[in-house]
């Protein structure tokens, strides 16, 4: 070796790179250690100010208020009521249920979701950096039907979640493993839109169906923070953690995580592909519909 030459080190990976079922397992275990990375949490809590206090913000609103609130009315003050209310019809007491939650803790669940957001807005930029131009960054999304076709596919997500509750044996297994994928895909692709929002959801899609096996097993940490509460709990844990997981996931990089080759199982399993091309020929018709009444 000439002197001054250097020698290129290879780079470093969390899973063994090899291929078949090593390999896969190596993937799998890998997710998991990442998801576990609270070092990661910690440090760009304390170095940077803008993350900390957005943190604050979401561990007040869904932390103190909203899981406080259904605490104080599932264990103080629903005991306190239901017993005078013991000669009431069970009509009535079932009504008087559904409405201090449909009008109590229903509402504070769907502002979470959207305070929350504007929140992690705020501290993305401290996260990750674009992989475009300002220029590019300030453009308009192309495809105006892209956040109307990812809306309905949470929404679809979730009703799909509920169906597998319903399945004997297995529903329980399939619901647990279906919602850390699902979860696992909020918390990065928040991140891949920072990074470039004109990357459309069907190329986010792909780059999350590439990587199914590291993201499942990412996703099992955050699903089971929530999964074992009851509902309206288990949302309450999920508002709570989620900022904590985004935090962590845009801390790695994922796209050495590709599944390897060499078994049965797919390098692509197409997870949410299916739901939406469904989804995004629904919104196609109904947006030409509209606009031919419109012209």
């Amino acid at each position: 070796m000439e002197t001054g030459e250097v020698t290129k080190q290879p780079r470093k990976t969390l899973y063994p790179a090899t291929s078949g079922w090593g390999g896969i397992v190596g993937l799998f275990l890998a997710g998991i250690v990442c998801s576990l990375r609270v070092d990661k949490l910690v440090g760009h809590a304390i170095t940077k100010p803008n993350v900390w206090k957005q943190l604050q913000k979401c561990l007040v609103y869904n932390g103190c208020i909203f899981v406080g609130s259904y605490l104080l009315l599932e264990y103080w003050i629903t005991p306190k009521v239901m017993p005078s209310l013991a000669e009431s019809s069970f009509f009535f007491k079932l009504a008087l249920f559904a409405a201090s939650r449909a009008l109590w803790i229903l509402p504070l669940y769907g502002f979470s979701l959207y305070i929350t957001r504007s929140w992690l807005d705020a501290m993305m930029p401290d996260l990750v950096q674009p992989r475009v131009s300002e220029k590019a960054l300030l453009q308009p999304i192309k495809d105006i039907s892209d956040s109307a076709v990812k809306t309905l596919l949470y929404g679809t997500c979730v009703c799909v979640a509920i169906v597998l509750e319903f399945i004997p044996v297995v529903g329980r297994i399939a619901d647990f493993l279906w919602l850390s994928w699902v979860y696992t895909f909020l918390c990065f692709d928040i991140k891949w839109i920072s990074q470039n929002p004109s990357t459309s959801l069907a190329k986010r899609v792909r780059r999350y169906e590439q990587r199914w096996v590291f993201f499942l097993g990412f996703g099992l940490a955050f699903t089971s923070t929530c999964f074992f509460f009851p509902l309206l709990l288990n949302c309450g844990m999920y508002a709570l953690g989620y900022p904590f997981f985004v935090i962590v996931a845009s801390s790695h990089d994922e796209s050495i995580m590709t599944t390897p080759s060499g078994t049965c199982l797919p390098k692509v399993f197409p997870i949410f592909t299916p739901l939406t091309k469904i989804i995004s020929s629904v919104v196609s018709k109904v947006l030409s519909s509209f606009n031919k009444k419109k012209d």
